[in-house]
């Protein structure tokens, strides 16, 4: 999928975090991917940690039962890409659908009583919001459960550990902080869900390429606007209205990785209110769930 959407090119460093048996990067490699890196806490545990253009981190994050343990990976890696960032998590929409006389509940996953291993799978919802308020960047959907994050832009949030860096005191400061920025934003132009911002072109070069706003249902182009429509002419990239859409579409990222940041400090003041003992890290493949992040 990296490759096919002209992510992944030969000339870029790569590095799988959390490889497994590290066929994935064997496959590069006979493709002619050259500088290509490996490391699982399991498999390849003397490898070290690579920074590289291009970083995976597959179906780690699902497999991982302690909480905290989590929000590292996941910075880890992160710290780790200079350009690209590609998190695969395990999709469903309910762990219950996994339930068998062999599964059992545990913490927000299931187990899996023979082998003893944990797997937590995430709606495309729910992983695209853990993504955005551990990172503090809004991913991309790239497929189901597959998102990246492009470094080329900077982060809505700082990329922080929620759990080792605040007490829960601090932490219901701080969603008082996000709240009051979340208020602020909302009083500007937000733009409305399901409305795209899309180019289209007049004439044979690209001097002439203009813009509008379309939406299947009809949308206030503005605060206060006369009336609702379904699509609104924006002009050039150099009109008021083409960078007042922006902002509004800014703005609503922004509000969505507040949101996010916001709902994961609940989850992590829980966390540090009730803390469980500390268990062993487990790790399990699930047949017939991976696809092909290549």
């Amino acid at each position: 999928m990296a490759i096919e959407k002209g992510i992944l090119t030969k000339s870029m460093s790569v590095f799988d975090y959390g490889c497994g048996y590290g066929t994935d990067m064997d496959l590069l490699k006979d493709m002619g991917y050259l500088n290509v890196n490996r490391y699982d806490p399991y498999y390849f545990p003397d490898q070290e940690l690579v920074p590289s253009s291009l970083v995976f981190l597959n179906y780690v994050i699902s497999v991982i039962e302690n909480l905290p343990e989590r929000d590292h990976v996941l910075l880890d890696a992160l710290s780790l890409a200079s350009d690209f960032l590609i998190v695969a998590l395990l999709h469903g929409k309910h762990n219950e659908q996994y339930m068998s006389k062999y599964h059992c509940k545990y913490m927000d996953g299931i187990i899996n009583k023979t082998f003893g291993s944990f797997t937590k799978s995430f709606s495309q919802e729910e992983a695209s919001s853990y993504i955005m308020a551990v990172s503090g960047y809004y991913p991309e959907s790239i497929g189901q459960g597959i998102f990246l994050i492009d470094k080329s832009y900077e982060p809505i949030l700082p990329p922080v550990n929620l759990y080792s860096e605040y007490t829960a005191q601090a932490l219901y400061r701080l969603t008082k902080t996000l709240k009051k920025r979340i208020n602020k934003l909302s009083r500007k132009w937000i733009l409305p869900d399901g409305v795209t911002i899309q180019v289209y072109k007049k004439g044979n070069d690209n001097q002439h390429c203009y813009y509008r706003l379309v939406s299947r249902k009809k949308f206030l182009c503005h605060i206060g606007a006369p009336k609702m429509l379904k699509s609104k002419h924006l002009g050039r990239p150099s009109s008021t209205a083409y960078h007042e859409a922006v902002n509004a579409l800014g703005r609503k990222i922004e509000i969505a990785v507040l949101l996010a940041r916001i709902s994961h400090i609940k989850s992590v003041i829980k966390f540090l209110l009730n803390k469980p003992k500390a268990t062993k890290t487990m790790r399990c493949t699930i047949p017939g769930f991976i696809p092909d992040i290549l």
